[in-house]
Order: structure tokens, then C-alpha cells, then sequence
């Protein structure tokens, strides 16, 4: 289906690099969106409704370094995107984090319109605002409504973690990501 669509195509994905199209690393962008791995880890425990084992088992999983969950651990899935950007992407990549979307928004459309080289009219600015707002699409039917989509706040892993489980996160994840610039980008504390 994507073949058959016009250039410019535009797909979304949470595919590990591994399994994108291999045409990718010669032709193309790719815009890569991290999350604070903890409020991503509150939101598979949601995804799908609450699992029988609770949030413990979610909390479990998320700390399996041999990880159940789709695609292996956060941490192998953001290191293995960092390590394609570098060998075939380079400046045909941006990263981006959902807090600084949910931040200020309007400053990371201007920089996704920059990256994509395409200007940005403000009544279009503002409409595309409003589209992708959390309240748009929490209000679409089907699954991107209803499945997709809870609360959409930043932060929302204190009302999850325990002060232990906290504390034993950010130091798996410290060793997990030592000496990546995409952990950089994320801020356990938000």
C-alpha cells in the first residue's frame, strides 16, 4: 500500500530500524520520537488493558533485560535507531521528544517544517496544531481514540512507580544507555 501512495510518502511505525525499508538508508527521512521511557512503560501496561499480572508485571517486563515485550527493550530499540541514524541517516534524521512537544509544540512543528523544507503559513500552523492535539485524537473513533490514547501527560509514571521502583529504573537504564546522545535527550525527572 505504501508503494502505491504519491511522493512525498509518509508512514508511522514503531518498527526497530531492522525492519524498515532497506531503501531507507539511500533515499528519505526519518523523524524519530522519543519518550521518557518511563510514562512510555505506564503506557503499554495500558495499551491493550490492564494486564492479570498488574502493574508489577508491567514494571517486570520493563526491566527483563531478555524484555517480552513487542519489539525487545526501549533501551535496544532507541540505541539500535541511534546507531542507523549515524551509519546511513545522519542529517536525513531528526529526533524529537514527546515533552518537547507537549512543551511547546508550535517551535517543534516550525522545526519538523525546517527539517522537511516546507514552510509553515501560520493559518496552517494553527490548523495542524489542532489536529494533532492530545484532544483531537482521543476524540477520534476507532483505535487511535480509544486504544491509543489515556492521558497524554508527560509525568504520569509518579502515579505508577514506587520510590524503589524509580530508583531501580534510572539505573538500569544509566547502564543500558551509557554514552548514547538520544539518552541525552530524554529527562527521567519530566
Amino acid at each position: 500500500d505504501l508503494l502505491d501512495q504519491p511522493s512525498p510518502r509518509l508512514f508511522s511505525t514503531h518498527l526497530p530500524p531492522r525492519m524498515l525499508p532497506e531503501a531507507l538508508k539511500g533515499t528519505g527521512k526519518l523523524v524519530y520520537v522519543l519518550r521518557n521511557p518511563k510514562d512510555a512503560q505506564v503506557s503499554m501496561h495500558y495499551m491493550g488493558g490492564v494486564p492479570d499480572d498488574g502493574w508489577e508485571g508491567s514494571f517486570e517486563r520493563l526491566m527483563d533485560p531478555n524484555s517480552p515485550q513487542v519489539y525487545g527493550t526501549l533501551a535496544a530499540h532507541m540505541l539500535e535507531t541511534e546507531k542507523y541514524i549515524k551509519d546511513h541517516l545522519q542529517d536525513r534524521a531528526l529526533v524529537i521528544t514527546y515533552e518537547q512537544m507537549s512543551a511547546d509544540l508550535p517551535t517543534v512543528l516550525e522545526r519538523l517544517a525546517t527539517f522537511l523544507g516546507v514552510t509553515l503559513p501560520e493559518k496552517k500552523l494553527e490548523a495542524i496544531e489542532e489536529r494533532v492535539s492530545f484532544s483531537t485524537m482521543a476524540g477520534l473513533s476507532g483505535a487511535v481514540g480509544s486504544m491509543l490514547t489515556r492521558k497524554g501527560e508527560p509525568g504520569d509514571w509518579r502515579n505508577h512507580f514506587t520510590v524503589n521502583q524509580n530508583a531501580a529504573f534510572e539505573e538500569h537504564w544509566t547502564k543500558l544507555t551509557a554514552g548514547s546522545e538520544l539518552a541525552k535527550l530524554i529527562k527521567l525527572d519530566t
